[in-house]
C-alpha cells in the first residue's frame, strides 16, 4: 500500500508562492563579499516555514468562508531576470547532466535482490536519481505562459543602509530599473504586485550612523511605503568559522544551466575558501528566519486573502450565475470560433492594472511577436490566478469550482494547452480533497492527452479539427514535456493511493513520446511499479528494465544502463534462463569495460564462461575476452580480486572430506571403496578396543555438547576429493589448483609436526599450513576427481574455506566451499531441531590434535592385470610415517591374499577352509609361483624366497579366520616401528573372480608405550586395484573303478577363455590321490596336440591354444589303501601362461571344488582326427573321395565286452564347400562313408584300461563335416543289469581342395 499523505504533500508543494527579489547591485555585491551569498540565496533556506503560528496554524479566510488552516508554507525567492522557462533543448541537455551526476554515486552500488525491492518502503529507494531528475524537471517546467502558479505574488525590494538620497526614492528607482521577467514584459504575467521593502545593514562594513540614518529615513517614508518596510542587520560574526553548516545554504541552491532560467543565474561565483555564510552570527540567522516568517504571516497571507476575495468577486460578476452563463454561451456562438483573442477586453480590478511604464515595456517587448493568448488582465488569466492562489492557501474547494468554469471556457475556446493546465490543477484539487481516484485519473489523463497532442491556441485547434483517420502532425517538444509532467503527477498520486496498475499504464503511455533519457527513467519507474502489484510481476519487471537499459544506452547513460541490466540479472539468476543470462553478462561486460571498471568487466566476462550452449568458436571467444580484460588490468596496474570462475565445474556442495583421524586412508582407492568392504576387516583388526575406552579423538579435542568437530593430527594432510569437469568443447589448462585455508591458534599450538607425511613437497607454507598445488589439463567434456591437500604444522582450528586456481595461466579463480551444514541439536539431547533455520553453507572446520603414529602400506608386485587363478608373489611394505612409535600390529586382508610363512593359530580346522583358502595358506601355491613342480605322490619344493620355504620375516606371525568372511587376521604383537622405520613382508596373491577387483588390507596399531595420553587404537586402510582377466574354465567328472580297489578315472574338460594367450597344462592333481597320465587328446582338434601314447612314462604337458578346448584324462589311486573310497575329491590343475613381450611367465592354479565334481561314465570314448589340422585333397573332380584317418580312444573302469558301430546315424554334414554355413542340408547327397567294417567287436576289455582304435572315413566333398554316427555297446559277464550303449561324442573334421599334401591319399 502507498502513502497518500506523502503524495498529497508532494502535489501541494508544487503550488508554493513565488516572491520576486529585486536587490540593488550594491547590496548583492556586499552580501557576496561578506557571506559568499546573494540576497536571494541568503533568504532561500528560510523560505520553508514548517510551523506557522506553532501547532495551531494560521486561519485562512476563503472566499466561500470555508474553515481552512495553513500549518506550513514554502516561499520561493527568485531574481526577476531569471524567472523564465529555458528552451526545451537547453532543459534537456541540463537534465541529462543532472541525471548523470545523480546516478554517478549510485549506479555502481550493489543492486538489491528481488525480495528487497518488493518490500522496500517506496519505489524511489531503488532509483534515488529519479527524485533528483523529477525535481529538476519540474523546475525546468516552471514559469509557463498558460499557468500562474509560478508567477510572483509579491516583489521584495532590497537596498543597503549606506544609500544616500532618501529611501523612498531609492526603492522607486530600484523598481523602475529592475529587469522584469520575460512573461511580465510580454503581458502574460501580472505586473502590479505587492511590494515589500527591506533595508539591509552590514554590521561590519557599515557604521552605526548609517543604521541610525536609515531608520530615520524609513520612519519618514513609512506612510508612503506602508508597514511592509523593515531594516535587517547581518554580519555580526567573525571570519573564523561559519555558524551554519555550508550544506544548509547549498541545499537551497539549484543547478545552473547556460543562459540561465528556471529561477537560477547562468553561473555562480566560486565558493570562497572561508565557506558560505562565514560572517553570519547566530542572531543574524535567527533574524533572517524571523523576517521571512513575519513577512509571510503578517503581510503575504493577508494580501493573498484580499486578492482572492477581489478576484472571486470579479469572476462571480463575469462568469457565475445563469445570466452570465447564457451571455457567455451566446457570445461564444456568435464569435464562431474566433477564439479568445476576439473576446472583448475585460475590466481590470481596481489598483491592479499595469503602470504606464509597464505599458511601454510591454509594447517594446512584444515587437512583432504575437501577443499572449490570454494577457494578464483577461478574465481567463484572472480565473487561473484565483485558482492558483486558492491552492497556495489550501482552499481546495474554491480552487476546484473556479477551475471547472475555467476548463469549460478553455475547451470551448480550443485553447488546449491552457485547458490541459487547468485539468492538471483540477486533478490536483481532486487528489488533495480526497475525491475518488477515478476523478483524479480522469482529470490528469485528460491533461496528459491534451498536452501530448502538442497544441496550444491555433495549433491545438488545428490538431483537434483534423480528420479522425488522418495522421496528425508530430507533437512539439514542449507539449511532450508538459504531458510528461502530467504523467508524473498522476504516477505520484496512483502510487500514494496504491493504484500501481494505473501508474504503470500512464508511465508506459508517456515514455513513447519522450526522448531516450526521459523514456529510460519512465520505463524504470514502470518496472518498479510492477513489483508493487499483487502478485508482483517479476518477469515483466525484468522486461521493462531491459527496455529502460536500451533507452539509457541510446542516450549515453551507460552507468544507468549497466545498473538496469545488473538488476535484471538478479531476477533471472539461477532460474534456468541460460541465454538471457549470457546476453546480460555480455552487455554488462562491454559497459563495464567502456566505463573503465575492469573488475566488473572481468566478473561479467567470467560469468560468460558458463555458456555451454555455444559452439567451440564462441566459447573460445569468451575465454579470450576474459584474458584480454585481465591483461589490460595488469597493464594498467589494476589489482583484480580473484574471480568466481565457473570453469572448470566443481562440485563444491558435496566434496569428499578426507582427514586422517582414527582411521587412516592410505590411498584414493581406499577412500572410494564401499563401506561394506571395510566393515568386516575393520571389525577384525580393531575388535572391541575402541569400545573399551576413550579414543584418541576424545583425547585430542574437548568434549562438545553439540555435534563433534572432526579432528585431524599435526603434520598429517587433510584433503578433499573434488570432482571437476570441463563442460566446454575446448581444452582447459588448470594450474595452481589448491585449497584456501587458515589455521587459528588453539591449545598446544606451539607443537609442530616432525615432518611432511607425503613424499612431495608442498608449494605453499603460510600461517602454519602446508598447501599442495595440483596441475591438470582437462580435455573437452572430460571429468575427473582431484585430491587437494593441506597439512597443519601446529595445533589449533583448521578452516578449509575455498578452492583457488589459475585458468589457462591467465585468470585467477576463487570459489568458496558451499557445504550444507547440519541442523542444530536440541540442548541436552541428540534430537534435531526440525523447525530451526539451517545454518548457511560454509567450508569445513577441523580441530588439529597432537601428532600420532601413522602406518603407510604399499603392495609391490601386484600387476594392474592378472589372470584368474594366477598365483603372484608380492611384498607388503609397512612404514611408520607418524611422529611417535607404534606397536600392536594387526593385519587383515580380503580373499585372495595371504602373508607367506604365517602359521595358523591353535584351533584352526583346515577342513572348514574352502579350496581356495587351502591353496593360499598351504605352501603349494607359493611353491608353484616360485617355480616349483609337483611330480609323484608328494610335492617337491624348488628354491624360492625364504618366506616361501617356511621361514617368516616375523616371529610368531599367526593367522586366524575372520568369522563370516573369507578374510584372515594376522597378528604380530612383537612388532614395534619407530618413526620412519620400514618393514617388508612377503605375501601370496591368488584372485579367481574375473573383473575389476579391489584388494583391501586393513591394519590396526597403537601408540607404543603410551606416548600420547588418551590414544587407544588407530587403523589404516589401503586398497589396491587390479583387473582379473578370465583364464581357464574347468569341468571334472570322476568314475570309480569296480574291479581295482582305490582306482578312479578323472575326466577333466578345459576351455581356454583367453583370446590372446595359450596355456601349458600340467598334470591335474587331487589332494589325497596320486595321478598318472595314460593319454589325452584335443576335443576341438583344430590346433591341439594328439598327445603321447599311453605307455609313455613321462607326464603329459599339453599346450592349449587361445580359444581352444581340451579334455584331459588321468587315472587316480588312493595314497592310503586302507581309507575308503571318497565320494568326491578336489581337482587342481597347474598351468603356465606363455611368455609375453616384456613380461615373464605367469603361473596359476585352477581348481574344481569337490562340490562341483560330477560322477563319470564307466566307459568313456573320444573320437578325434589322427593328425591336427584340415585334411587336404588334390581335387574332387579327379578323385571323388578323400580318405581321412581317425582315432577312437576308449577308457574303461570295469571289465566289459565292447562293440563299436559306425554309420548308425544319419549323415550330418555341415556346409558343403569351402564357405559352408554350418547348417545341415536335408536334400544334399551323402557327404561321408566309413571305410571297412561298420561293426567292430573289440572283445573283452579289462578294468582300468585304455585302448586306441584306428578308423577311416571317406568324404565326397570339401567343407566341414560333423561325424556323429558312432556308438558304443557293452556287456559285462555275470551282470547283465550293467549292459548298455551310448553314442560317442561327435567329431568335427575339415577337408579342403589343394595340391597333394603329406598324409592324405585319394581313392579312385
Amino acid at each position: 500500500m502507498g502513502d497518500p499523505a506523502r503524495a498529497r504533500a508532494w502535489l501541494a508543494d508544487i503550488w508554493s508562492p513565488a516572491v520576486m527579489v529585486v536587490a540593488s547591485p550594491e547590496t548583492d555585491a556586499a552580501c557576496l563579499a561578506s557571506t559568499g551569498l546573494t540576497v536571494v540565496e541568503l533568504l532561500r533556506p528560510f523560505g520553508v516555514i514548517p510551523h506557522l503560528n506553532g501547532t495551531v496554524g494560521v486561519p485562512i479566510r476563503t472566499a466561500a468562508e470555508h474553515p481552512v488552516r495553513l500549518h506550513s508554507w514554502r516561499l520561493r525567492f527568485y531574481a526577476p531576470q531569471h524567472m523564465f522557462q529555458p528552451s526545451p533543448a537547453a532543459a534537456d541537455a541540463h537534465l541529462r547532466g543532472v541525471l548523470s551526476a545523480a546516478a554517478a554515486a549510485g549506479v555502481m552500488s550493489p543492486v538489491p535482490d528481488l525480495d528487497t525491492l518488493i518490500h522496500a518502503g517506496s519505489v524511489s529507494e531503488a532509483a534515488p536519481w529519479f527524485e533528483v531528475y523529477r525535481t529538476e524537471f519540474f523546475r525546468m517546467m516552471a514559469f509557463g505562459e498558460h499557468e500562474t502558479m509560478d508567477h510572483p505574488v509579491a516583489c521584495l525590494l532590497v537596498v543597503p543602509s549606506t544609500h544616500r538620497g532618501g529611501m523612498g526614492a531609492a526603492f522607486e528607482e530600484l523598481y523602475a530599473r529592475a529587469p522584469l521577467p520575460p512573461l511580465m514584459r510580454s503581458g502574460a504575467m501580472e505586473s502590479s504586485l505587492l511590494r515589500l521593502h527591506l533595508v539591509l545593514h552590514d554590521a561590519r562594513a557599515s557604521s552605526a550612523e548609517d543604521l541610525e540614518r536609515a531608520e530615520m529615513e524609513l520612519r519618514g517614508v513609512s506612510s508612503q511605503l506602508g508597514s511592509a518596510c523593515q531594516i535587517l542587520t547581518i554580519n555580526h560574526g567573525s571570519e573564523e568559522t561559519p555558524v551554519m553548516d555550508p550544506r544548509f545554504w547549498i541545499s537551497s541552491m539549484e543547478e545552473t544551466l547556460p543562459g540561465g532560467g528556471a529561477g537560477e543565474p547562468p553561473s555562480r561565483t566560486p565558493t570562497p575558501a572561508e565557506g558560505l555564510g562565514r560572517r553570519l552570527a547566530p542572531r543574524d540567522v535567527e533574524a533572517l528566519g524571523d523576517y521571512v516568517r513575519e513577512a509571510a504571516v503578517r503581510v503575504l497571507i493577508p494580501h493573498l486573502e484580499a486578492r482572492i476575495r477581489g478576484l472571486n468577486a470579479h469572476v462571480s460578476d463575469a462568469r457565475r450565475g445563469l445570466r452570465n452563463q447564457l451571455k457567455s454561451l451566446l457570445w461564444r456562438g456568435a464569435s464562431a470560433g474566433g477564439g479568445a483573442a476576439a473576446a472583448p477586453a475585460s475590466p481590470r480590478l481596481r489598483g491592479e492594472g499595469p503602470s504606464p511604464r509597464d505599458q511601454g515595456d510591454l509594447s517594446g517587448a512584444r515587437g512583432g511577436a504575437p501577443p499572449p493568448l490570454y494577457p494578464s488582465g483577461s478574465l481567463v488569466h484572472r480565473m487561473r490566478s484565483l485558482a492558483d492562489l486558492a491552492l497556495m492557501l489550501g482552499d481546495v474547494d474554491g480552487a476546484a469550482s473556479t477551475l471547472r468554469l475555467l476548463a469549460a471556457d478553455l475547451k470551448a475556446d480550443r485553447a488546449f494547452r491552457h485547458y490541459a493546465g487547468a485539468q492538471e490543477a483540477l486533478g490536483v484539487c481532486a487528489a488533495l480533497s480526497g475525491a475518488p481516484s477515478a476523478e483524479v485519473n480522469a482529470c490528469l489523463r485528460e491533461a496528459f492527452y491534451r498536452h501530448s497532442q502538442g497544441g496550444g491556441g491555433a495549433a491545438g485547434a488545428r490538431s483537434s479539427s483534423a480528420a479522425p483517420g488522418a495522421p496528425g502532425p508530430a507533437p512539439e517538444r514542449q507539449g511532450v514535456r508538459y504531458a510528461t509532467r502530467a504523467a508524473l503527477m498522476l504516477t505520484e498520486y496512483c502510487r500514494g493511493a496504491g493504484l500501481h496498475g494505473d501508474a504503470v499504464w500512464i508511465l508506459m503511455k508517456a515514455h513513447y513520446r519522450e526522448d531516450n533519457t526521459g523514456a529510460g527513467l519512465l520505463l524504470e519507474q514502470a518496472a518498479h511499479s510492477l513489483l508493487r502489484l499483487q502478485p508482483p510481476r517479476a518477469r515483466k519487471f525484468a522486461f521493462h528494465l531491459v527496455l529502460a537499459g536500451l533507452r539509457y544506452g541510446a542516450c549515453d547513460q551507460d552507468g544507468l544502463a549497466q545498473r538496469c541490466y545488473r538488476q535484471v540479472l538478479e531476477v533471472y539468476r539461477g532460474k534456468g534462463w541460460g541465454l538471457v543470462e549470457e546476453h546480460l553478462h555480455d552487455v554488462l561486460g562491454r559497459y563495464a569495460r567502456e566505463l573503465g571498471d575492469l573488475a566488473s568487466a572481468a566478473r561479467c566476462h567470467a560469468a560468460l564462461l558458463g555458456a555451454q550452449r555455444s559452439g567451440p568458436g564462441t566459447q573460445r571467444s569468451h575465454l579470450d575476452q576474459l584474458y584480454d580484460t585481465v591483461r589490460l588490468a595488469a597493464a594498467k596496474e589494476v589489482a583484480l580480486p580473484p574471480l568466481e570462475l565457473p570453469l572448470p565445474e566443481m562440485d563444491l556442495e558435496r566434496p569428499g572430506l578426507v582427514f586422517q583421524g582414527q582411521t587412516w586412508y592410505g590411498n584414493a582407492a581406499a577412500r572410494q571403496a564401499p563401506a561394506e568392504l571395510w566393515r568386516p576387516l575393520e571389525r577384525a583388526v580393531v575388535g572391541d578396543v575402541r569400545e573399551a575406552g576413550p579414543s584418541w579423538l576424545d583425547g585430542a579435542a574437548p568434549q562438545r555438547a553439540q555435534r563433534r568437530v572432526p579432528v585431524c593430527c599435526v603434520g598429517e594432510p587433510v584433503s578433499i576429493d573434488l570432482r571437476i569437469s570441463n563442460p566446454l568443447s575446448v581444452d582447459l589448462e588448470v594450474s595452481r589448483l589448491r585449497l584456501v585455508c587458515r589455521l587459528e591458534a588453539g591449545a598446544g599450538a606451539a607443537s609442530s609436526a616432525p615432518g611432511a607425511t607425503s613424499g612431495s613437497r608442498p608449494t605453499d607454507v603460510a600461517d602454519g599450513v602446508e598447501v599442495w598445488e595440483e596441475r591438470l589439463r582437462l580435455r573437452a567434456g572430460e571429468a575427473t576427481v582431484v585430491c587437494l591437500r593441506a597439512a597443519p604444522r601446529r595445533r589449533g582450528t583448521l578452516h578449509l574455506d575455498a578452492v583457488a586456481w589459475t585458468l589457462d595461466g591467465a585468470a585467477d579463480g576463487l570459489r568458496p566451499l558451499a557445504v550444507r551444514q547440519p541442523l542444530p541439536l536440541k540442548p541436552g539431547t541428540g534430537a534435531v531441531c526440525i523447525d530451526a533455520a539451517r545454518p548457511p553453507a560454509a567450508g569445513f572446520r577441523l580441530e588439529v590434535g597432537p601428532a600420532l603414529p601413522c602406518l603407510e602400506l604399499a603392495l609391490e608386485g601386484l600387476s594392474p592385470t592378472c589372470l584368474a587363478g594366477q598365483v603372484a608373489l608380492a611384498t607388503l611394505r609397512l612404514r611408520n610415517a607418524g611422529g611417535v612409535p607404534l606397536a600392536g600390529l594387526r593385519l587383515a586382508g580380503g580373499a585372495g591374499w595371504h602373508l607367506a610363512g604365517a602359521v595358523p593359530a591353535p584351533g584352526i580346522d583346515g577342513r572348514a577352509l574352502s579350496l581356495g583358502q587351502r591353496l593360499l595358506v598351504s605352501s603349494e601355491a607359493g611353491d608353484w609361483a616360485a617355480g616349483g613342480v609337483t611330480e609323484g605322490a608328494e610335492p617337491v619344493q624348488a628354491p624360492g624366497p625364504p618366506a616361501l620355504r617356511g621361514q617368516s620375516a616375523l616371529k610368531n606371525l599367526a593367522w586366524t579366520l575372520v568369522p563370516g568372511t573369507p578374510a584372515r587376521l594376522y597378528s604380530a604383537p612383537e612388532v614395534q616401528l619407530a618413526p620412519g622405520e620400514e618393514l617388508s613382508l612377503p605375501c601370496v596373491i591368488r584372485l579367481t573372480r574375473p573383473g575389476p577387483r579391489l584388494l583391501c588390507i586393513a591394519a590396526s596399531y597403537r601408540v607404543a608405550g603410551g606416548a600420547v595420553q588418551g590414544a587407544a587404537q588407530r587403523s589404516t586402510r589401503c586398497a589396491f586395484e587390479t583387473v582379473v582377466q578370465p583364464s581357464l574354465q574347468l569341468s571334472a567328472a570322476v568314475a570309480a573303478g569296480t574291479c581295482e580297489p582305490g582306482a578312479a578315472l578323472l575326466q577333466l574338460g578345459v576351455v581356454n577363455l583367453q583370446g590372446l594367450e595359450a596355456f601349458e597344462l600340467h598334470r591335474p592333481r587331487c589332494p589325497g590321490w596320486t595321478s598318472s597320465d595314460r593319454g589325452g587328446g584335443l576335443e576341438g582338434g583344430a590346433h591341439g596336440d594328439a598327445g603321447d601314447s599311453p605307455a609313455a612314462p613321462p607326464p603329459r604337458v599339453d599346450e592349449l591354444a587361445a580359444g581352444g578346448a581340451v579334455t584331459r584324462h588321468a587315472w587316480l589311486r588312493r595314497r592310503d589303501p586302507a581309507r575308503p573310497l571318497p565320494a568326491d575329491c578336489d581337482v587342481v590343475l597347474p598351468w603356465l601362461a606363455a611368455k609375453r613381450a616384456g613380461a615373464g611367465a605367469r603361473r596359476g592354479l585352477s581348481a574344481v571344488p569337490r562340490q562341483l565334481v560330477r560322477p563319470g561314465p564307466r566307459i568313456h570314448a573320444l573320437l578325434a582326427p589322427a593328425a591336427p589340422g584340415p585334411a587336404t585333397h588334390p581335387g574332387f573332380q579327379e578323385q571323388p573321395l578323400c580318405r581321412v584317418p581317425l582315432v577312437l580312444r576308449l577308457w574303461t573302469t570295469a571289465p566289459a565286452h565292447v562293440v563299436v558301430e559306425l554309420g548308425g546315424a544319419a549323415d550330418e554334414a555341415e556346409g558343403a564347400g569351402q564357405g559352408g554355413s554350418g547348417t545341415a542340408a536335408p536334400a544334399a547327397p551323402l557327404a561321408h562313408v566309413w571305410a571297412g567294417r561298420t561293426r567292430r567287436a573289440l572283445g573283452t576289455l579289462r578294468a582300468c584300461s585304455e585302448l586306441e582304435l584306428e578308423l577311416e572315413v571317406l568324404v565326397s566333398r570339401p567343407g566341414r563335416h560333423a561325424l556323429a554316427d558312432v556308438s558304443l555297446a557293452w556287456g559285462q559277464p555275470g551282470a547283465r543289469q550293467l549292459d548298455g550303449s551310448r553314442p560317442v561324442p561327435g567329431c568335427l573334421i575339415e577337408v579342403v581342395e589343394a595340391g597333394p599334401g603329406p598324409g592324405r591319399q585319394g581313392l579312385q
